[in-house]
């Protein structure tokens, strides 16, 4: 699943991806934008471990305005099946 933090001040984008990544699994893709005051990460933690991490940006005193998931378009999930990864088509016969 790929989560989405909006901030209200886009110099906090890179102090927000730190606290993102002590939240999440090791190897974990973190990226940043700076433009859209957003910080994304593709992760496989559950709703508690994010909601954990949500409590670590709110206590980080990071402006979070939105924290979310974002929807997986078909070639999103495409690729994340054809690279090995488990999504919905896993385990569909052609």
């Amino acid at each position: 699943r790929t989560m989405e933090v909006l901030l209200s001040f886009p110099e906090d984008v890179d102090r927000a991806a730190e606290v993102v990544r002590r939240h999440v699994e090791p190897g974990a893709e973190v990226t940043v934008a700076p433009a859209e005051s957003a910080v994304r990460v593709r992760t496989a933690r559950g709703d508690d471990e994010l909601a954990a991490l949500l409590a670590a940006l709110v206590a980080a005193n990071l402006g979070v305005v939105q924290f979310r998931e974002v929807q997986t378009d078909l070639e999103d999930a495409f690729m994340t099946v054809a690279a090995g990864g488990t999504g919905a088509l896993a385990g569909a016969n052609p």
